[in-house]
């Protein structure tokens, strides 16, 4: 109880009354090993260093072996896979271990600087400098904290670290924007030396390319250098276009300034004077070739038009707007809850394909804080939805001059009429909440409030739309978008009628999967070419239930897709699904783990190189399964009945699509969380995303839980 309160007096930054709470948890449970990271947190709050440091220390190096095991971890990746995030942990973890003050300090400042904790920051580089005053590397850190709050005390940090260590990339960049003003010649020698130490940093590039004395041609060079080494890099795309304006390339300027734009059309405003000064007077709205598609397209001028803006068949050209002769669109005009009721209201082609779907819950099984097993109504927050949720019927709706449009993140997408109205019901974006949540209501799209959106494309012929968002990821990628090509086909819709499926096809198993469904390539439309769109006739089937969470009929088709006749076979196997060959979510004690799990009769699996066929035969035949949160649990779509499914997750982030696709099959569900032995608050600086946190699993609360599964050693 203490200590929980300690945690909550801490979210309100409450410190000293949160320290005096975890001092009172330790001195009750001093076995409690996240309290010592918790209460070392408290302490730096209150400046008290050394006794932060010491707690620390504890927390990771003495109670536990978190921070070794960490490190180890580390240098057993491949370098691909070790971030500079990872990288920075594993550097303080080691400074901990062999108790290196300097190294400690600097540590917990780029921690804190992570999370543009700024002040803290700066004072834990003053303790560093206390410990070891002629680290270039710390003052170096210190100058970037230093940069926008006290220049002049950034600039002569950034001189002493040079003049002990000349050849530091980032102080010489750090110097060189600080001495623009000053010293515009010794900025620039700056640049130059930064990129001869440091050629794979773009931003050099750019800043050398913005404020030497070059050519222009010499410019588009460093430029173009710059984007090849960060595609969409803004700054590097937008110089390279007003060099290139400057050179006389006006095309390729007015290019550059388009792509600018679909990255982020909130530039529209600041390019506009730009614009109008580039785009000829006479010039109607600009032209794009549809790419690998065989199909004719031009950019749209239709509804993207200022109220000022002249009539776009007006000859007059001279009164289009840069917007208009760009192919930029306004945003929509509003929007319906439903398709159904545009449907309804317009008498446009709707045919209800499935009736609204309740799928009943079962909470999962797990342990509590204390490791013991929890009652179901102790279960974790994210899955307590009760004992059902109704999921919304399907459809498939047929919309003249229908519009598609997806964010470059594909986190939001939106299917638009003809007249600028977002259909809510097709427009999902991210966070995906519950179905029937409130604030799912399409008011709040993000669209909506755009003001422009980026050039689209007009297509001739009957378009339909199968992409989903974050496409590229397995599990949306089964659940969300394939089961829309079944609807298609149970809504009588000839397939090979249809001109073009806007579709991503990037990675292998999108590849395996569509030709598996007898989509020809011929007619695939890549979504990153074909993001903004609009048809003369665009043909959207519904999502199988709402995004991330779907009915039992995806699960049957999937089954029967890919399995046929084995998902009647018998199961034996006892899997544990790695997650090491990804960037993120990954166990990091793995070895340890499967050194328990051996004992119980698993094998290591990695799914990344199998094809879809060969996961799918893989699951079915798997008695139990246990894997950290991600991807490769889209499979358990194909396990038997009563298959056990253990999966890890990271403590801060518990996502229960899984669980849900558990009820659907009735598959025996148990969930296990990971531990923080660096505390709550040290913990989220370690890994300021908690949907990409790697886990750190208890091997003893895993072995509690596969005793509660009833799952027992495999004698010798």
């Amino acid at each position: 109880m203490h200590y929980q309160l300690g945690i909550c007096l801490g979210r309100q930054a409450q410190w000293a009354d949160a320290l005096a709470q975890f001092e009172q948890a330790l001195s009750l449970h001093p076995d409690l090993r996240s309290g010592y990271g918790d209460r070392g947190w408290a302490q730096l709050q209150q400046e008290q260093w050394h006794a932060a440091v010491a707690d620390f220390h504890t927390a990771l190096c003495t109670r536990t072996r978190w921070a070794k095991i960490y490190c180890e971890w580390v240098d057993g990746q491949t370098k691909s896979h070790q971030s500079p995030l990872i990288q920075q942990n594993a550097r303080f973890f080691q400074a901990l271990c062999s108790q290196e003050s300097a190294a400690i300090y600097f540590g917990l400042g780029k921690l804190l600087a992570r999370q543009r904790n700024w002040q803290q920051a700066i004072a834990a580089y003053r303790q560093a400098l206390q410990e070891q005053p002629e680290s270039p590397e710390v003052l170096t850190a210190l100058g970037d904290a230093l940069r926008t709050s006290d220049p002049q005390v950034a600039i002569a940090a950034y001189q002493t670290a040079l003049r002990y260590h000349s050849d530091l990339p980032e102080a010489c960049l750090g110097l060189g924007r600080l001495l623009l003003v000053q010293d515009r010649d010794y900025a620039v020698a700056l640049f130059q030396k930064a990129i001869q130490l440091q050629p794979e940093n773009a931003e050099a590039y750019v800043l050398l390319g913005r404020w030497s004395n070059a050519s222009v041609s010499e410019k588009i060079t460093l430029y173009r250098q710059a984007l090849t080494l960060q595609p969409d890099r803004l700054d590097a795309l937008l110089n390279l276009s007003y060099a290139l304006a400057e050179n006389g390339e006006t095309q390729e300027a007015i290019e550059g300034m388009q792509k600018a734009l679909t990255l982020q059309p909130s530039l529209y405003r600041t390019l506009q004077p730009v614009l109008k000064s580039l785009l000829p007077i006479d010039s109607e709205p600009m032209g794009s070739e549809l790419m690998d598609s065989g199909l004719s397209s031009d950019w749209s001028d239709a509804a993207d038009s200022d109220p000022t803006d002249a009539d776009p068949a007006d000859p007059d050209r001279s009164q289009y707007s840069p917007a208009q002769r760009l192919g930029l669109c306004e945003p929509p005009t509003g929007f319906y809850e439903t398709t159904e009721a545009w449907a309804d209201q317009t008498s446009q082609p709707y045919l209800a394909v499935d009736s609204p779907t309740v799928i009943h819950l079962t909470l999962p099984k797990g342990l509590d804080h204390q490791g013991n097993p929890l009652h179901q109504r102790e279960a974790h927050v994210s899955y307590r939805f009760g004992s059902q949720i109704q999921l919304p019927g399907t459809f498939v709706a047929t919309i003249p001059q229908g519009q598609f449009w997806l964010s470059p993140d594909q986190t939001a997408s939106a299917v638009l009429t003809a007249e600028d109205q977002i259909l809510g019901d097709l427009s999902p974006e991210f966070p995906l909440l519950s179905p029937g949540h409130p604030d799912r209501h399409p008011s709040f799209h993000s669209l909506l409030s755009v003001e422009k959106r980026s050039p689209r494309k007009s297509l001739n012929g009957t378009i339909a739309v199968l992409s989903g968002l974050t496409n590229d990821m397995y599990f949306h990628w089964m659940f969300d978008v394939l089961p829309r090509v079944h609807l298609l086909q149970r809504s009588g819709v000839d397939l090979q009628q249809i001109d073009g499926f806007v579709v991503s096809t990037n990675l292998t198993f999108q590849q395996e999967t569509l030709a598996f469904l007898d989509i020809p390539e011929s007619k695939v439309l890549p979504t990153e070419h074909h993001s903004h769109i609009q048809a003369d006739r665009l043909i959207v089937p519904s999502y199988p239930g709402s995004p991330a969470w779907m009915p039992q009929w995806v699960c049957d088709w999937l089954r029967a897709l890919f399995l046929g006749d084995s998902s009647q076979s018998s199961g034996t196997d006892r899997l544990y699904i790695s997650r090491q060959s990804t960037a993120n979510r990954r166990v990091i004690n793995e070895s340890e783990v499967l050194e328990l799990l051996e004992q119980y009769g698993f094998r290591c699996v990695s799914l990344e190189e199998r094809s879809v066929k060969e996961q799918a035969m893989l699951l079915a035949n798997a008695e139990i399964v246990i894997a950290p949160h991600g991807g490769g649990l889209t499979n358990t779509v194909f396990c038997r009945p009563g298959t056990k499914v253990i999966e890890l997750f990271s403590p801060n982030y518990v996502y229960p699509c899984y669980w849900l696709v558990s009820n659907l099959l009735e598959l025996d569900y148990y969930y296990l969380t990971g531990k923080t032995p660096a505390g709550t608050f040290l913990h989220d600086y370690l890994y300021p995303d908690p949907r990409l946190a790697d886990i750190w699993i208890d091997p003893k609360e895993l072995q509690t839980l596969l005793s509660l599964a009833a799952v027992n050693p495999i004698a010798p």
